[in-house]
């Protein structure tokens, strides 16, 4: 681990940015999510963190996801474990007609939050975060892992909903 920390390091400043991009994830052109390493120090030892970042809004429409599957699954027990590529028509729409529901209902919401889980023999953190911006540009990555290294991070804890734009078919 410490060899693939140099290189991450060695990287990051080849480039001039606090953190990477992870190679092994896609880029997200829409900018609503990262995925991203970067080194931190934690107890005097350097930490490898693999970071996935989103908007608030991206973590909004997950929730509401999540929330529409779970209300589905009460009424179609069977469904529990399986994708929505293996429900059927029937249930396809009635998993939309719920996310609809939620949407207008506006029973979801989402707040910025930062995630961590330390691996302390191996150096390694997995880092989940929600950030209430609208895209994940450069700078607004570099404030975080910036923020984040030097102990200043500041969450906003305002409770956000959205309200989603369809589309007429």
């Amino acid at each position: 681990m410490k060899e693939y920390i140099e290189k991450i390091r060695t990287e990051c400043a080849k480039i001039k940015k606090p953190f990477v991009f992870n190679p092994e994830e896609d880029k997200d052109e829409e900018l609503q999510t990262a995925s991203i390493l970067f080194v931190t120090k934690k107890n005097n030892k350097d930490y490898l963190v693999d970071a996935f970042v989103m908007t608030s809004h991206f973590q909004y429409h997950m929730e509401v996801m999540d929330e529409a599957e779970r209300l589905l699954v009460k009424k179609f027990p069977k469904l529990a474990g399986k994708d929505y590529i293996d429900f059927s028509e029937e249930q396809q729409d009635e998993l939309d007609n719920l996310m609809d529901e939620i949407y207008e209902n506006e029973s979801v919401h989402v707040q910025e939050f930062i995630s961590e889980d330390l691996e302390e023999n191996e150096n390694f953190i997995e880092m989940e975060v929600g950030l209430n911006r609208e895209e994940l540009t450069i700078e607004v990555l570099e404030k975080l892992v910036n923020d984040y290294n030097q102990n200043k991070l500041k969450l906003d804890d305002t409770a956000l909903s959205f309200t989603e734009e369809f589309e007429e078919e």
